[in-house]
């Protein structure tokens, strides 16, 4: 009943295809492709029931080479020729293969595709990314470089520091730092633009207890010591202070013991202890 037959064998249209596509896995082919392949012979020949159409398919796909951007089974260069599928049957996309079945095949690769485009496009900003992030550690790495290589060329630092408390880590009020650094954050070079580090100055306070009534004066520790006192550290509302002067030596301790001291007779020379915020009277 047919007037011509395919070269193919038992081999089906998916086989040949597949086989096609793995000898060039660059190109996309059409069914139209895979029908011509199909029915040539093994030397290259075709049969000569089949050449006439044979060759008005190459020339119809020839003529249509750069108009057609995706396989369209409705104009394609076999339609042309043949004329429409027959309900239930493509040609030249095996048996039992019908049109609606080529459409959602033809969606889900469209889907496939666009997921492996957006992978590749994600795989390409992630290593865009890390060359830039890599790029900018250089840079931040030979800034670094050159600002200690600029520190470690100055004097060291100069620290004149009275005597402490003796059961205290604290340095007292009189820190005075001389420091010399250069800063670099000009473009196109290194900028030397001394900075010496201000000295830092503590709060004066007078010392009362709970009735307002003075006690003592001083001042408020506020160096990396601040949070320790005698061992003891300094709580939530309270503060760290340097005793200059007693007003009244039989006054209490706030939370004695400090140090060994339960009265404020102990720091009448001088010292630290720890003292309520509430309670200072800021001058």
């Amino acid at each position: 009943m047919l007037e011509f037959s395919h070269c193919l064998g038992h081999c089906t249209y998916a086989q040949k295809k597949y086989k096609m596509q793995e000898e060039n896995s660059e190109i996309s082919l059409s069914r139209v492709d895979t029908w011509l392949e199909a029915h040539k012979q093994k030397d290259g020949k075709v049969l000569e029931s089949l050449k006439e159409k044979y060759e008005n398919v190459l020339a119809a796909k020839e003529r249509n080479k750069n108009k057609r951007t995706f396989e369209d089974f409705n104009n394609d260069e076999l339609v042309e020729v043949f004329g429409k599928d027959k309900k239930g049957r493509v040609r030249a996309m095996g048996s039992n293969i019908s049109r609606k079945k080529l459409t959602h095949l033809g969606v889900v690769k469209s889907k496939l595709e666009q997921h492996k485009k957006s992978s590749q496009e994600l795989a390409s900003f992630k290593d865009e990314m890390i060359s830039l992030v890599d790029s900018r550690m250089d840079n931040f790495e030979g800034l670094m470089q050159a600002i200690l290589s600029k520190i470690t060329t100055k004097s060291p630092a100069v620290v004149n520091s009275p005597v402490s408390d003796p059961g205290s880590s604290s340095l007292s009020r009189s820190l005075y730092l001389s420091q010399n650094i250069d800063t670099v954050f000009a473009t196109g070079g290194i900028s030397h633009s001394p900075c010496p580090a201000p000295p830092t100055r503590n709060p004066q306070v007078i010392l009362c207890d709970k009735f307002g009534k003075k006690l003592a004066k001083g001042y408020v520790v506020t160096d990396a010591t601040s949070n320790m006192c005698h061992f003891k550290k300094v709580g939530y509302g309270e503060k760290k202070v340097y005793v200059e002067e007693v007003i009244d030596p039989d006054a209490p301790l706030f939370d004695p013991p400090q140090g060994e001291n339960h009265t404020f007779a102990g720091l009448v020379d001088g010292g630290f202890l720890i003292w309520l915020d509430c309670w200072l009277e800021y001058v």
